[in-house]
């Protein structure tokens, strides 16, 4: 995953097109179609196509043909490229509306520095949405280096996290549900910490592709929710919402939009409750 310089991505970028009738409009209504085209598309599960659906850091603004067959560029991606007024015009809002996928050990804020090290400082603050798929061990960069910052940046806000674990390697053999478990417990951990003092990020989703069975994964939530009730979850002012369904969560950590508001999230002490199915007296008091 090679880095693209400045100057070697604008060559990319078409001439205006004087006859083009997008810029013929005023520039408000070129910002109103724009805010139209770049609504943040809802979540969509990994697939082998994955590229498609989640543009890469290191590839942004690159040259699309090499990686036609497996990544065509999206429709976003290619207004952004149609010409360089476009290009000017949209490409902040283009950074700030897409989800990029991150997919390995680059949650250490060393790895994510030298993949995001092309962009433009513009272009990196620009960024709000981030998934990164990663093995459990990876994710403990989470808690051990960020310093409860995205990546370790301090100029880094991110609106939503979305976290995707990978199933442990030892799921085809015999000690699977030990290692189940204890990968479980590691993941709700590494959660627990790393929320503890998360700052700049707006909402921390979780989602089980595949990583564990539906018991697992509702213990590793219970796990969670339960470490930061116990460590005295209510002073962080953290919000919870589980979606069993889909079999993911988010904790809401900041209100990044006024209408978001606090609808359907619960409290972490509410949360413990609804979990364990109990009287939510009898387990106020011990923080």
């Amino acid at each position: 995953m090679g880095a693209l310089s400045v100057h070697a991505r604008h060559e990319h970028v078409q001439h205006v097109d004087s006859t083009s009738a997008l810029l013929s409009i005023p520039p408000e209504l070129r910002n109103q179609i724009y805010h139209l085209l770049f609504t943040p598309p809802v979540y969509r599960p990994l697939t082998a196509d994955y590229a498609v659906q989640y543009p890469s850091l290191a590839d942004f603004g690159k040259d699309p043909l090499p990686y036609q067959e497996r990544r065509p560029p999206t429709q976003k991606a290619a207004l952004v490229r149609a010409c360089r007024q476009i290009h000017h015009e949209a490409n902040l809002l283009y950074l700030s509306t897409t989800p990029f996928h991150l997919i390995g050990a680059v949650a250490d804020p060393v790895a994510f520095a030298n993949l995001t090290s092309h962009l433009p400082a513009d272009h990196r603050q620009a960024i709000r949405h981030i998934v990164l798929t990663a093995r459990i061990s990876h994710l403990r960069n989470l808690n051990e280096t960020w310093n409860a910052l995205p990546f370790g940046h301090s100029d880094f806000f991110l609106e939503t996290l979305t976290l995707v674990p990978c199933r442990p390697e030892t799921h085809l053999s015999a000690y699977a549900e030990v290692a189940d478990l204890s990968q479980c417990h590691t993941l709700a951990y590494i959660l627990a910490e790393t929320l503890k003092g998360l700052r700049n990020v707006g909402v921390v989703s979780v989602r089980n592709e595949g990583c564990f069975n539906e018991l697992i994964w509702r213990l590793a939530y219970r796990s969670l929710v339960f470490r930061l009730w116990k460590w005295g979850g209510r002073l962080l002012d953290l919000k919870f919402r589980e979606d069993t369904k889909e079999q993911c969560f988010e904790v809401l950590c900041t209100i990044t939009k006024k209408e978001d508001g606090t609808e359907g999230w619960k409290d972490v002490q509410t949360e413990l409750t609804r979990l364990i199915g109990t009287d939510q007296d009898a387990i106020d008091g011990p923080q």
